[in-house]
């Protein structure tokens, strides 16, 4: 067991797991937020006494009536917030890269 070290015992380690927390952190309040703000849009149009299947049907009439009168300023929208959303997972993905050691071992996998 001499060959064994400590996971954390590397500083690019440690910032990997500080940067993987950090981004799933804020993932979590991203997903935490889209949860909330779905159960504020289908409890605002009386889905709890109409039913679910109706609240859907009137949410996405709405979001085509968005889209028919303005659909290039939507496309925009979109990607806009959907790039703003998923920065945390370049956190996630760096912190994971920095957190991997190196294979000390020469064998080759084919």
């Amino acid at each position: 067991m001499t060959g064994h070290k400590p996971v954390f015992r590397n500083p690019k380690s440690i910032a990997g797991a500080a940067l993987v927390a950090l981004g799933m952190f804020i993932l979590y309040q991203h997903v935490a937020g889209a949860v909330a703000e779905l159960s504020n849009v289908l409890g605002a149009n009386g889905s709890g006494a109409l039913g679910l299947t109706p609240a859907i049907i009137l949410a996405v009439s709405n979001v085509l009536q968005t889209c028919a009168s303005n659909h290039h300023r939507l496309v925009q929208c979109l990607i806009q917030h959907t790039l703003v959303a998923s920065w945390p997972l370049l956190l996630v993905r760096v912190g994971a890269l920095l957190s991997c050691e190196p294979s000390t071992n020469n064998h080759s996998t084919l």
